[in-house]
């Protein structure tokens, strides 16, 4: 049984290689027929599930619908199709693309519904409505112009939550406009100008196209967000992924749709726009001291 088990793993990994001219860069195969993501993709999957379970806690897996947006090799549409969710993964690069109808097939994932497609062009009208939509790991290898266009696409798509994994600019240099308002960041290259389509081809975790993407700023995320309709996003830290600490430029987003559809009441208008404070002096409760008097407290 084990010589079966082996020979079929050994004929599924040679077939993906001979397909794709690789095979998978973010698993690694187990004898009992699984997809195991490696570690650190793992655990960044766990955080998900954790979410999810929070979220949802009185929704079975397999009642939920789910969007992978930009799902690379299906780290995390895998896991969640094993589960029982009805997840459908769209990918926009070919090889990745083949290799996860490759582990459709092997793990008879039949709720797994694998698209080729650039995420750029996901659209409600298209695809429906989601529970749970994941944009992880893609927003930050888009332009400016474009995220402005899958965020408010994400929006449309999304029943209840959207988590938006990303880097986040820690410094301003060029800010983009949109419907009025300025949102901040860094340009980050993702190639040469001169770089063939075969290097683009086989950048398997690079962006799909555009030389250039644009990192938004904490602050402009959050204003973007809130400029579609999220009244209500989090920031996840725990579960814990391994890596985290020794960068600070990453961020989970858990924005919360409102089922109303609208504002709360007791939110003041001038406060929708959130000021940047990168470059800036910005005040804390440690710089102010509290002196006991006569007439009450005094703070300075």
């Amino acid at each position: 049984m084990k010589e079966k088990r082996e020979a079929k793993l050994k004929k599924f990994i040679d077939d993906v290689t001979r397909a794709c001219g690789t095979g998978f860069f973010s698993y690694t195969i187990n004898l009992d027929d699984t997809i195991t993501p490696l570690r650190n993709l793992s655990l960044f999957c766990n955080r998900l599930l954790a979410i999810t379970e929070d979220i949802f806690r009185d929704v079975p897996m397999n009642k939920l619908r789910i969007l992978d947006l930009g799902s690379y090799e299906g780290v995390n549409s895998i896991p969640f199709a094993q589960r029982g969710a009805h997840v459908v993964s769209v990918e926009g690069r070919e090889i990745n693309f083949t290799k996860m109808k490759f582990a459709k097939e092997f793990l008879s994932l039949k709720k797994l519904e694998v698209i080729h497609a650039d995420v750029r062009t996901v659209t409600k009208e298209k695809y429906g409505e989601f529970d749970l939509v994941f944009a992880c790991g893609i927003m930050y290898h888009l332009d400016a112009q474009s995220v402005f266009t899958v965020t408010k696409n994400i929006f449309e798509m999304t029943k209840t939550v959207a988590i938006i994994d990303t880097h986040i600019a820690l410094a301003i240099a060029d800010s983009h406009i949109h419907n009025g308002k300025a949102y901040s960041g860094i340009p980050h290259k993702e190639f040469e100008p001169d770089a063939s389509e075969y290097a683009k081809k086989f950048s398997l975790a690079n962006a799909l196209d555009n030389n250039q993407s644009f990192w938004f700023t904490k602050i402009s995320w959050l204003n973007l967000l809130k400029s579609f309709g999220w009244n209500t996003v989090y920031e996840n830290f725990l579960p814990h992924v391994e890596g985290e600490k020794s960068y600070y430029d990453r961020a989970t987003f858990v924005a919360v749709k409102n089922p109303k559809g609208k504002a709360f009441f007791h939110v003041p208008a001038q406060i929708d726009y959130l000021s940047e404070q990168i470059g800036q002096r910005v005040s804390t409760y440690q710089d102010q001291s509290s002196i006991p008097g006569d007439n009450g407290i005094i703070v300075r």
